[in-house]
């Protein structure tokens, strides 16, 4: 059970969290969160952005709304889009609430809620990003690879640190955010990238902390993102998402 935060008493704070087909984890997940926060003082909305989930995502969402102490809000996309453009429209309809923090999480639930809090107070402390270092990552490892060679990418052309530039566990001050998102491109297919990337250029008061990592909560463990019965078609997806991407990030 979680403890009063006095530096969380009375801060309110908005999730942007993409979804895509999550309905057997998003309530472990979501659950995860409510515990984590229930006892801080603050006060939490979910902005959950469904890019068109097949599954019952909607439905399992519904019986929760009812359920938890957060506020879930809840949109779907028009058409599926993919993962970056949905967590970009989660991370525009998180800064509309007018919320002071807003964070980023995935629906898969990779992380320890109980450590969320914690990210949120380095806010109020006076930082304008607090990015999540995965330690002991668990996923599989052409994923890992992926972050590597990006990671001394960006180090090389940017000149600055990027310990986990990809993390879906991070916190940013509205007022800080606000100026960031409308620098990234229409439909960015890697949003926390860019926002990294962002961070380092305008010099922003980052603080980096080490986050747990763990397998994601439901039936597949690599994520509907790259969801296939054969691993070589998974690494096939992700190679053609990485080549997309990169062709974006060239520009920006």
């Amino acid at each position: 059970m979680s403890t009063m935060n006095p530096s969380l008493n009375g801060i309110s704070i908005s999730v942007a969290m993409p979804i895509f087909n999550e309905s057997d984890g998003i309530a472990e997940t979501l659950n995860s969160i409510d515990e984590a926060f229930r006892n801080s003082g603050a006060t939490v909305t979910m902005c959950i952005q469904n890019d068109v989930s097949t599954d019952n995502t909607l439905q399992v969402l519904a019986e929760l709304s009812a359920s938890l102490h957060l506020n879930i809000a809840v949109e779907t996309n028009q058409q599926n889009l993919g993962h970056g453009p949905t967590a970009f429209n989660a991370y525009q309809r998180a800064l509309s609430t007018g919320s002071s923090i807003v964070m980023q999480l995935d629906s898969d639930g990779q992380f320890d809620a109980i450590e969320l809090p914690l990210l949120c107070t380095a806010i109020t402390d006076g930082h304008d990003v607090v990015m999540g270092i995965r330690s002991n990552r668990v996923d599989p490892w052409f994923r890992k690879l992926v972050t590597f060679l990006l990671r001394n990418f960006l180090r090389a052309r940017y000149l600055g640190r990027f310990p986990d530039p990809n993390s879906p566990v991070r916190a940013y001050s509205s007022t800080v955010l606000a100026p960031m998102l409308s620098k990234l491109p229409a439909e960015p297919f890697i949003p926390n990238i860019y926002l990294s990337i962002l961070a380092v250029r305008e010099k922003l008061n980052v603080e980096y902390v080490h986050v747990s990592h763990r397998e994601r909560r439901g039936a597949e463990s690599t994520g509907t993102m790259w969801q296939s019965a054969n691993q070589w078609q998974k690494i096939n997806r992700l190679l053609k998402f990485c080549r997309k991407s990169f062709i974006q990030l060239l520009s920006f």
